[in-house]
Order: structure tokens, then sequence, then C-alpha cells
């Protein structure tokens, strides 16, 4: 892995090991890049990734940090618990209290066995995500901005590099 740190205090990290938990300043006027490629579920042993803005340093478990942003696209195979459609969406949410929001649901930007750049900007109400230079959605804040402390990427990808402000 290498670090560097990029003009306008953006700061990148390349090849990181996963899961990948850094401190950041988010703030309307942001923007935050994730480059990578998407790997199968039978090379990664799961089937969705996640990008998740995180208002505290208490990531996973039962009582967690609210989560601003839940971006996780998803790739399940057929079969197994469910009987009904595999999902295969892109899903954005926000925890508060341990509790999730309601979900959006958005087609599929990213494809397994591709590389992909994913793009999220911040403004003062909400934030504009877009997949290879094509805009995904708007995603209206539920959290306050000033509130971000961390970012957590991990799931069925390679990162090769991720782009934060610092």
């Amino acid at each position: 892995m290498t670090e560097t740190e990029a003009p306008g205090s953006l700061y990148t990290l390349t090849d990181p090991p996963k899961p990948v938990v850094e401190t950041l300043d988010v703030r309307a006027g942001s923007t935050i890049v994730l480059t990578g490629k998407v790997l199968s579920p039978e090379q990664c042993g799961e089937s969705r990734f996640t990008l998740d803005l995180c208002c505290g340093l208490l990531v996973s478990g039962d009582h967690r940090d609210n989560v601003f942003l839940h971006f996780n696209p998803r790739f399940d195979l057929p079969g197994g618990w469910f009987s009904g459609e595999p999902d295969r969406q892109i899903v954005v949410n926000t925890l508060i209290n341990n509790e999730w929001g309601r979900e959006e649901r958005y087609n599929n930007a990213f494809k397994v066995g591709e590389n992909f750049k994913l793009e999220i900007r911040v403004f003062k109400e909400y934030c504009k995500i877009a997949v290879d230079d094509r805009h995904l959605c708007d995603f209206e804040h539920r959290v306050r901005v000033e509130t971000v402390r961390c970012i957590m990427v991990q799931g069925c990808i390679e990162v090769h590099s991720l782009t934060i402000p610092k």
C-alpha cells in the first residue's frame, strides 16, 4: 500500500488491504473517489461490497455509530436462503441510532470482473454519486455532513485507489 497527499488536502491510498478504514474530513465541496475491480462471489466468498461514510469509529457490531451514507452494490447468486430473485441492485441508505432508514435502490452499474470508478461529490444538502463518469443518483443528507468521521470499504472488490479529503 502506498499513501500520497494530493494538492487541496486530498489523500490517496493505493492498493490498501481490506477492510479499508480511514479517518477523513468531509464537508460540502468534498469529493471521494474509489477505483477498483468487482470480484466474483466465487473469488471472495461474498456477493456484495460496501462503502460507508461513518459518523464515528464504531463501524461494525450491534451498537455502531450513525452511517451518513451506506453505498451497497449487490451481486447475489440464484438460490440460497430466499426463494425470490437474487438481489443485484445498488442500495443506498443511512443508519441512525442503529436503525436503517428507507432504502433507495438503483440499477447496478457495476459488472463482476470489471474495473470501475465510483465518485461521490458532497454538496450542502445532498451527495451526487457517479459510476464510471455516469450519474447514478443524488442522495439527500439525512444526517449532518459535519458529523462524518471515517470511511469504511469492504466486501467483494479489489481496491486500487481511494482518494479522500483529509
